[in-house]
């Protein structure tokens, strides 16, 4: 039976080997250590914390055995066939190292070693040159130099030097970074907000596997529902572009350029050897191939988040808020003003079933706030209940501060907040102190399709960007003219 990544329609030889080195049955660690000051210790601790299920062959020129593993001498003494080598020995020993790979049928290479391209000087470009040259002959695919590594939560595949990322939610949600450090704070803030996270690409300097190459790959990984983007600067973008153009609409792309400040492009060029060349150029080819453009990281983290959660969603101005309190629910009405978005007044039938359920010193219209009674769960429920069943209603954003005296309104909820979600964009401000609240509303959010943020403008800014996302899915009118020129 021939296994899933000879069936999948790869574009070439190198998308079809990606496959095999994000599934791999048997990894070698070139570069292995006993010395918890070097990558090479940590890399081979983030393989054995993440619990990858294949085998682990660490290599070292010096026999022995590192947690509780044999080292080898080279790959060539390794016993079985090797589907991804990882690199991190000193740059002028990896050719050598490339050539092995080659000779022993290595099917993709992680390269954290670092000190080609991005150096500066032209010994590092010409060594990644030759690399380049040797591995797109052979048709492997090199993911670096410069790299912090690859994950698969998926199968417990973490090849980093960060072994906490073993520990992420496993999800949806694939990412593809530029920069080591950029993947390590989106990495990180997804783990602190409840995001499930699949795959992890850190790209560095992009020997032979450029975005293009990572997008394709990822828009045909069967396992992948959202892809989150970090770009510095593109050698090719236009085929970046045509590419995600080719994938409208089929999942969304999630873009984060850097670059609008005139010391980015000195900064991208000492970092990955790219420039970070003109950021409204990138921006509007970007919007045309139906990616989605974020400002931040947090505003990234803060999309993929609603968008691998909540069903697709049409749109519409009218969100219903639902407050324990005024003040929080008069900050939301401002963001949504400010994101196209609006708290509109109820229908009439809306608000009179409203007023027959509130009692008095409460706010009845849009946005309601229950006032005095903001402890009441039952009535809680039934305002909940009420605006949900209303078709009038696109969206509903529910503000709740938690105290010692509605702290069970978490747990009492859950089971409406997984039946609302289910047919409209339910989208929660939760906030609370570091009293175990967070794994309550992280509980909720994996039972349905409900998402919460710590702050309204967040919720709110996560509920534009999901509305936005589905427009972005649909083609450019017939005979638009480019907006940008590459």
């Amino acid at each position: 039976m021939e296994s899933e990544d000879a069936t999948r329609n790869w574009g070439n030889r190198k998308l079809k080997n990606m496959g095999t080195m994000f599934s791999p049955k048997t990894v070698a660690l070139i570069g292995a250590s006993h010395d918890p000051g070097k990558p090479g210790f940590h890399v081979l601790k983030s393989l054995i914390d993440g619990e990858f299920s294949g085998k682990v062959f660490p290599i070292n020129p010096k026999r022995g055995v590192i947690m509780g593993l044999e080292v080898h001498t080279s790959l060539k003494d390794v016993p079985d066939q090797v589907d991804l080598a990882v690199i991190i020995i000193p740059a002028l020993r990896v050719l050598d190292a490339i050539k092995d790979c080659i000779g022993t049928g290595v099917k993709g290479i992680v390269m954290i070693t670092g000190g080609f391209k991005e150096v500066g000087n032209e010994n590092g470009a010409h060594l990644q040159e030759q690399i380049a040259d040797l591995a797109n002959g052979a048709g492997i695919p090199i993911i670096g130099p410069n790299t912090p590594g690859i994950l698969n939560l998926g199968i417990g595949l973490n090849a980093s030097f960060t072994p906490a990322f073993s520990a992420a939610k496993k999800g949806n949600v694939a990412l593809i970074s530029q920069s080591g450090g950029v993947a390590h704070l989106i990495g990180y803030m997804a783990m602190r907000n409840n995001v499930g996270l699949g795959k992890i690409m850190g790209l560095g300097n992009r020997c032979n596997i450029d975005f293009a190459d990572a997008l394709d790959f990822l828009m045909q990984d069967a396992d992948t529902q959202v892809i989150a983007l970090y770009v510095e600067g593109i050698d090719n973008p236009r085929q970046l572009i045509e590419t995600a153009q080719r994938y409208r609409g089929e999942k969304p792309v999630v873009v984060l350029k850097s670059g609008s400040a005139a010391q980015s492009n000195e900064a991208s060029l000492s970092h990955t050897g790219t420039l970070t060349g003109s950021h409204e150029i990138y921006a509007a080819g970007f919007r045309q191939a139906g990616m989605l453009c974020v400002n931040s990281v947090e505003e990234l983290v803060d999309a993929v988040k609603i968008l691998d959660a909540a069903p697709p969603w049409e749109g519409g101005a009218n969100t219903a808020i639902v407050s324990g309190q005024a003040g929080p629910a008069i900050v939301a009405c401002d963001a949504l003003e400010r994101n196209g978005l609006a708290a509109m007044p109820f229908s009439k039938s809306l608000q009179n079933r409203i007023n027959d359920i509130l009692p008095p010193l409460t706010m009845r219209s849009n946005p309601v706030d229950l006032g005095p009674w903001w402890y009441d769960l039952e009535l809680f429920k039934n305002i909940l209940k009420v605006i949900g069943e209303d078709n009038d209603i696109a969206a509903i954003l529910i503000i709740i501060v938690l105290g010692e005296a509605n702290s069970f309104f978490v747990e009492g909820i859950s089971a409406m907040l997984s039946d609302l979600s289910k047919q409209k964009p339910v989208v929660g401000c939760f906030v609370f102190p570091s009293q175990g609240w967070d794994k309550a509303v992280a509980a909720i959010e994996d039972a349905s399709a409900f998402v919460s943020y710590p702050t309204p403008e967040r919720a709110v800014g996560a509920l534009a960007n999901l509305s936005l996302a589905k427009k972005m899915k649909d083609p450019p009118p017939e005979g638009a003219v480019l907006e940008y020129s590459l």
